[in-house]
């Protein structure tokens, strides 16, 4: 069905969008990138698409890719939050520099203060790798309470104060919090047995 509309719909992006989801979920990740090219072709301002052509390059490890991906899309929306973070992120996986992530969170919390719960998760894995407990304490402190998304998967509040407390080497507090967690995960399962995530 789709390899009909692309044939009748060839000036159509978002027939592209979907067949590079498609391909992508079907591990046919060549021909993914070559669809969410030419969906980034047909529409070269949609940032969505720019997004996931930079995904796909990042699961690739094609980081170059990657980066120029999504410096088109800071050149379309200079303060795009998850582009910067994204940005920020493709050096920390290319180069293991942990400084871009670190310079581009500091400058959108004190460029925006209000963007610090939506980068918290962001801002406590760097606390995290860097060993640093001052920053974790800040980033949970602006954490949602419904946790935070590490990876696309969701995680209990709890979880992540038990990785701060881990960090800061209380071990029960860490285990209290672990626990807490497992409670709230499992509670979750048993509500909705189909949620994959929990």
């Amino acid at each position: 069905m789709l390899a009909k509309a692309i044939c009748r719909l060839p000036g159509e992006a978002l027939v592209f969008e979907l067949a590079g989801s498609i391909d992508r979920r079907q591990g046919r990740w060549d021909q993914a990138v070559t669809d969410w090219k030419r969906a980034a072709e047909l529409d070269p301002r949609n940032i969505s698409i720019l997004h996931q052509l930079s995904i796909t390059y990042e699961h690739l490890r094609q980081f170059k890719e990657a980066k120029e991906t999504l410096e088109r899309i800071l050149v379309i929306a200079p303060d795009d939050i998850n582009a910067r973070l994204a940005r920020a992120f493709i050096d920390l996986e290319w180069h293991a520099s942990l400084e871009p992530l670190q310079q581009t969170i500091q400058s959108i919390v004190t460029k925006n203060p209000e963007a610090a719960e939506a980068i918290s998760a962001s801002w406590l894995f760097l606390a995290l790798n860097e060993r640093d407990d001052g920053a974790a304490q800040q980033a949970l402190s602006r954490l949602p309470k419904d946790g935070c998304n590490f990876a696309g998967i969701p995680f209990p509040r709890a979880w992540c104060e038990g990785l701060t407390a881990r960090l800061r080497g209380d071990k029960t507090a860490a285990h209290d919090a672990f626990l807490r967690a497992r409670d709230e995960v499992e509670q979750i399962v048993h509500a909705q047995p189909d949620y994959a995530e929990a």
